[in-house]
């Protein structure tokens, strides 16, 4: 139940149970439901973005063909792809993913109330290897979209 609770607090539709986490963890965890929270309106963005660049897409289909429009789509779909690869892979080596979570905590919680002892709640409740599945689900997710969208645009070249 309390675990259900977190993932409510974290998507601002609920509180953390009382008394649950002590007060060092109750303060990152209000600083990660901010981070939760921004990171949920840059996604309504991005999805704005999508559709503004699909009209765009769709726009010079009509004016200059399936081909050119494709062409464009693909490029920028390989580009990202490679962006998001190169990070992957950055990920995937284990020795660097400590670090990469040192600093990403550095960046976003930078009154380092983000250190916790062994065997704390929070960090009982989220391990390293946590964080670790997380962010290889992220990237893992991301190729695949940006690979059928790849995928897409160059059978749209060949047609």
């Amino acid at each position: 139940m309390p675990l259900f609770c977190i993932i409510l607090f974290l998507t601002g539709k609920g509180e953390l149970p009382a008394g649950f986490f002590n007060s060092d963890e109750e303060s990152h965890m209000m600083d990660v439901r901010h981070l939760f929270l921004a990171v949920n309106y840059a996604f309504i963005a991005a999805i704005a973005l999508s559709a503004a660049s699909i009209a765009l897409l769709l726009g010079l289909f009509k004016r200059q063909g399936a081909g050119k429009a494709a062409s464009c789509f693909s490029k920028a779909a390989i580009s990202v792809t490679a962006l998001i690869a190169i990070a992957g892979v950055l990920l995937i080596f284990q020795k660097n993913f400590e670090r990469i979570f040192i600093a990403f905590h550095k960046i976003f919680f930078p009154s380092g109330n983000w250190a916790f002892p062994e065997g704390s709640t929070i960090i009982t409740l989220f391990p390293e290897a946590f964080f670790q599945h997380i962010a290889m689900s992220i990237f893992l997710l991301s190729a695949a979209e940006l690979a059928v969208l790849a995928a897409i645009s160059f059978l749209c070249i060949k047609s």
